[in-house]
């Protein structure tokens, strides 16, 4: 009788792994409304064979753990499922449905995970991939770039990028406002908004100046694909010189196999380009440490400068923690004074703008923005029940104690979700390992950093939502990339992270780019595309509601609202009336955006000119 080979049992296991995510990415839905995550409890009836699937790798690990043994002690193997369990749901209102999800989701992570260990510790050695940072940087450059001329069709989704495209556009042509539409009610879309003479983007000018160079050379889908990939190699810097080179090699790999961070660079989102900055100024603030010189100081500075200008409560948080560290470990005011130095030269300008647009140097866009749609003092840090806004995912009036405590279990079941995409969840093998070894300083340090900002955005009043993960939280991505490379490089837990990646690339990215990111919110470039038989200049009346129906339209109007189409939003009577009156003589087109029709724009006869 032959002897079995010895990547027989692995590739079974892995096998079974690969089986045991596609049945349970079938009983899960995301989709691609704003909705969190959720397995489909209460239509289990319609999913059988992913149910049996399910139950066929729980029967197979259970007696495959029973046989190879667990490498966890009853306390800590407790420990380790507590985790694993409270971290496999996303809250809910309905906490009966909540408590029913924490356990179904938290029995199948718990599975995932056990067959994740098996198919590792069956492999004959250990084993990572190494691939050079270059080419890693190519492959997120060029995946990030595919997925966005792809799934997401080369439009905006979001509010946020909607206004960050459209503030890039108006800076490629020299302008940071422009005159106010004809009739503003028809032309009103999310974070603009109007001064006495000026309509502009509230979002902050950082990003959009990156996303200006790509307008300029009609590609602004490339800007994030490119940041994506240059990260990665400044990454891989960073990560020689606080890790072995072992674990570095694993901290570059980890970076570009992490689905929240292929995501964001694939989206217009400016979390790509807030991280890209954030290496900017680590790289030079460890050559410091390492080599002295203060110039390293002063451009250490001035890249958080540019993250002040670009995602500010990250910078400030950060700009304050830095510059104490910094008095505490050289005890001497020059560095901190040439790290500030550098801080003050991007953040300066942006007083300048902020008194440009709102008349104060003090007072932000953004700010401005929600004093004037909403009510003054909405978009503050703190907490209060006038503090912020009622929306689908605000859990109580205000913001209190409460609120910071739901948000914080979203972003971190969105965490151990995206961060890696790794089955039964991103954290709870590193838990795992860390219950295998005494506890570190270091790892305490890493720990802190990566609860930093979090901590800090406790205080703020909106979650960052379902979008791109726990979104807000983006830049602890880098310490928790460091504390998971150094984990898994000392536990010889390299093979078992390098399967888990394997799975991920393979299923859970294209999973969640499918289930969610295409049509994402109803958003889409259909009327990009559309031949309008007009026999002149003409008005296209978008029927539907603001976001998404009339935000996809307009994305595609000029910035002066003229042209040969000029598509406006179907209010009311009075506002459609009033764009006929602007616009003379121009034939006249209604289109029923995808929340009337349940799919696409549906283009209805066209009328006359209008005198």
């Amino acid at each position: 009788m032959p002897s079995r080979s010895p990547m027989t049992a692995p590739m079974l296991w892995l096998a079974l792994l690969a089986l045991g995510q596609a049945a349970l990415f079938e009983f899960t839905y995301a989709g691609n409304t704003i909705h969190y995550q959720h397995l489909v409890i209460d239509q289990w009836s319609a999913h059988l064979p992913a149910i049996g699937m399910l139950v066929v790798q729980a029967i197979a690990v259970i007696v495959g753990l029973a046989r190879a043994g667990v490498p966890l002690a009853p306390a800590r193997l407790l420990a380790l499922l507590i985790v694993i369990v409270a971290l496999s749901a996303a809250p809910s209102r309905d906490l009966g449905f909540y408590a029913t999800e924490l356990a179904v989701a938290g029995a199948i992570a718990c599975v995932q995970l056990g067959n994740l260990w098996l198919a590792s510790a069956s492999l004959p050695w250990n084993w990572t991939l190494r691939i050079p940072a270059w080419a890693l940087a190519s492959a997120v450059a060029i995946a990030a770039a595919v997925l966005n001329l792809t799934i997401y069709e080369n439009h905006p989704h979001i509010a946020d990028e909607l206004a960050f495209l459209l503030q890039g556009r108006m800076y490629a042509h020299g302008l940071i406002a422009i005159a106010p539409p004809p009739v503003p009610a028809a032309f009103e879309i999310d974070l603009f908004v109007r001064n006495a003479s000026d309509w502009f983007s509230c979002t902050l000018p950082g990003y959009p100046l990156l996303l200006a160079l790509g307008h300029l050379v009609g590609a602004p889908w490339l800007v994030n694909a490119l940041l994506g990939g240059l990260n990665v190699l400044l990454g891989h810097r960073l990560f020689l010189r606080v890790l072995s080179p072992s674990a570095a090699s694993l901290a570059t790999l980890l970076l570009a196999a992490s689905p929240w961070n292929l995501f964001l660079a694939m989206s217009y989102m400016s979390h790509t380009a807030g991280l890209t900055f954030l290496l900017l100024m680590l790289l030079p603030l460890t050559a410091f440490f390492a080599h002295g010189g203060l110039h390293r100081l002063l451009l250490s500075g001035l890249a958080l400068g540019a993250l002040f200008a670009t995602r500010m409560l990250d910078a400030t948080a950060i700009a304050a923690a830095a510059g104490l560290y910094l008095l505490i470990r050289t005890r001497r005011f020059a560095p901190a004074a040439a790290f500030t130095a550098g801080f003050l030269a991007p953040a300066s300008a942006m007083l300048a703008y902020n008194a440009r647009l709102t008349g104060s140097p003090f007072y932000t866009t953004l700010n401005y923005y929600f004093d004037t749609v909403y009510r003054r003092g909405v978009n503050r840090l703190g907490f209060g029940p006038d503090v912020g806004l009622a929306w689908a995912f605000d859990p109580y009036p205000g913001h209190s104690l409460a609120d910071a405590a739901v948000n914080t279990a979203l972003n971190l079941f969105q965490l151990n979700t995206e961060l890696y995409g790794w089955a039964g969840g991103s954290l709870a093998l590193l838990v795992g390992c860390l219950l295998t070894r005494r506890w570190e300083r270091a790892d305490s340090a890493l720990l802190a950093l990566a609860g930093f900002l979090p901590a800090v955005y406790s205080l703020y009043w909106f979650s960052g939502g379902p979008d791109f993960g726990a979104r807000y939280w983006h830049l602890i991505l880098i310490p928790l990339i460091i504390w998971t490379a150094r984990v898994l490089d000392q536990q010889a837990m390299t093979a078992t992270a390098t399967v888990a990646m394997l799975v991920a690339t393979a299923l859970f990215i294209p999973w969640r780019a499918s289930d969610k990111y295409r049509g994402y919110l109803q958003m889409g470039p259909e009327l990009r595309d559309v031949r309008f038989d007009a026999q002149g200049p003409a008005i296209v009346f978008v029927r539907g509601r603001r976001h998404p129906d009339y935000a996809s339209a307009s994305y595609y109007n000029r910035l002066d609202f003229q042209g040969p189409i000029v598509f406006a939003w179907d209010r009311d009577p009075a506002t459609r009336a009033a764009v006929l009156a602007a616009y003379p003589g121009r034939q006249v087109f209604t289109a029923e955006g995808p929340t009337i029709t349940g799919g696409g724009y549906r283009i209805l006869s066209s009328q006359a000119g209008n005198q």
